[in-house]
């Protein structure tokens, strides 16, 4: 059952694990092998206790063999020599035959079994380039994305596939950008091309004026994110022992502190509503103090109170704690709470300006 709980985490937050190789790591070594290890313990003690029930149906049955030689020919009155003979021969010759043709299939099994793992082994060792532990941070200043494209797999009917960009997007650190436009436009891939979950078809990103790998550790370990889909740990994992008073400043700032708390790097619970989830993924990811917050519909499960309070004061708070903000939204109320605001548009991304934005409201609904 534990086993099968952290494999589910490990499934369910893959993006986050994508972005911070340090998550999967820490659950594969916290909990993962600790089952794994638990269970070989069981599966010997069990492999045990078969033997040894073996080894007594085994005895009981030699007993039983020697109970015929030395009461059965008395009571059949059949030579010693026939008995013996016949014994023996049945031993000698039923036995190992029995043995073998027992024992062949399992031996196929686990030779191919035992073949299969060494090749997985081999395959894997080989695929794994990256190292786990990010030995350089990028210190962000500035963010660039220039002439990015991305396109998805042509249909069947020979339709042409959907393509977003070429995007051009910069983004300045303590700045919030707000993401709009309406379903399908390319909001998502946009987010994924940025955090560096997709693999752009051209372009590239630059990062203080410096190329980047979007699929390297160093670069992904610049963005925090809280995806529409996003998987709530009940540990942090993948980031050392979090500051118990900023974890209560924050719960509190998120009205939570009456219904979570924090104790040994772990929130207490995770059965919240749907908002209320969230807000807590938004606070796992400032725990993890990196430069970018990427938020992919956070308000949009909130009540109207506390989506106000986010707007007007916990993201002014968030950029006082040293963030930056992208977040993709829908709340054309609160576009002035922000520094600049791209529109996509069919997989296109443009800028509306601060100056404009009243004006442009009604047509961004």
């Amino acid at each position: 059952d534990k086993f099968i709980k952290y494999l589910n985490e490990i499934l369910s937050g893959f993006k986050q694990i994508v972005m911070d190789r340090r998550k999967g790591t820490e659950i594969k070594d916290k909990h993962i092998a600790a089952a794994l290890d638990s269970t070989v313990a069981l599966n010997k003690k069990a492999l045990v206790s078969y033997l040894n029930n073996r080894v007594i149906g085994q005895l009981s049955f030699y007993v039983f063999i020697g109970l015929l030689l030395l009461f059965l020919g008395k009571m059949l009155h059949v030579p010693p020599v026939t008995i013996v003979s016949f014994v023996f021969t049945v031993l000698f010759v039923f036995g190992p035959i029995e043995t073998t043709i027992v024992l062949l299939p399992g031996i196929s099994q686990a030779s191919a079994s035992l073949k299969r793992l060494s090749s997985l082994e081999k395959d894997l060792t080989e695929v794994e380039t990256e190292e786990t532990e990010v030995k350089e941070l990028l210190v962000f200043e500035e963010l660039s994305m220039k002439e990015m494209t991305y396109s998805y797999a042509s249909s069947e009917g020979g339709e042409k596939p959907f393509q977003v960009g070429p995007l051009n997007f910069r983004l300045e650190r303590g700045s919030v950008i707000f993401i709009c436009g309406g379903n399908g436009s390319g909001k998502t891939t946009f987010v994924n091309l940025l955090t560096g979950l997709y693999s752009s078809s051209s372009g590239a990103i630059f990062v203080n004026g410096k190329k980047e790998n979007p699929q390297s550790p160093a670069y992904r370990n610049l963005f925090a994110p809280v995806f529409s889909d996003f998987h709530l740990f009940e540990e942090c994992f993948g980031m050392p022992q979090a500051d118990p008073v900023k974890v209560q400043e924050y719960l509190k700032l998120f009205e939570l502190d009456t219904k979570v708390s924090f104790d040994n790097n772990k929130f207490t619970t995770v059965n919240l509503s749907a908002g209320q989830r969230k807000r807590l993924a938004l606070i796992s990811a400032m725990l993890e103090k990196k430069p970018v917050l990427v938020l992919d519909e956070f308000a949009a499960d909130q009540d109207p109170q506390f989506r106000k309070k986010f707007y007007t004061d916990i993201i002014d708070y968030i950029i006082k704690e040293g963030f930056t903000i992208v977040a993709v939204t829908h709340d054309d109320h609160y576009f002035s709470c922000c520094d600049s605001i791209f529109k996509m548009d069919d997989g296109m991304l443009q800028v509306i300006g601060k100056e404009s934005l009243l004006a442009l409201q009604p047509a961004l609904v």
